[in-house]
Parts: C-alpha cells; sequence; structure tokens
C-alpha cells in the first residue's frame, strides 16, 4: 500500500467512526486516537517515511477499520420500537 492509499484508507476510516460527517472529523473528540493527526487524508508531517514506518501505520489502520467494523456489526441491530 502506498502512502498515498493508506492516508485515503484512514480518511475512509475516520469518516465511518464519524458516522460520514466531514464536519465531525473535523471536530474529533477523540484527540488520543493514533489516527487523530492524519483524520483529514494528508501527511501533517510531510517528510517520507520508512517502508517500516508505512508498513506500522498500515498495520494500525486495519485493527482499528476490523474493529470498528465489528462493533458496527454487533450493533447495526434495528430497534422498530421508536
Amino acid at each position: 500500500m502506498t502512502k498515498k492509499e493508506l492516508l485515503k484508507t484512514i480518511r475512509a476510516h475516520c469518516l465511518d467512526c464519524c458516522c460520514g460527517s466531514y464536519d465531525e472529523v473535523e471536530h474529533c473528540g477523540c484527540p488520543t486516537c493514533n489516527l487523530y493527526p492524519l483524520r483529514f487524508g494528508k501527511d501533517p508531517t510531510p517528510k517520507v517515511l520508512s517502508p517500516a514506518q508505512l508498513e506500522k501505520l498500515e498495520k494500525m489502520c486495519m485493527a482499528k477499520t476490523k474493529k470498528s467494523q465489528e462493533s458496527n456489526a454487533e450493533g447495526n441491530v434495528e430497534d422498530d420500537t421508536h
């Protein structure tokens, strides 16, 4: 995965986490999240990352995306009593 693809994946994860709201991503209330500085899909530090750093970010992103998908799957039971 290239750096650009990784940043796009992180952006997509952040949008998913914030229910698709760009405004919520901008005002994210979880600054302790490891992906917080990357939530806009842009690298805040435009230095070149080493392949090892890219791999670490990719694994972290994939783990967060998987965790988010699992929690969404568990919480997607619609209640028709409202």
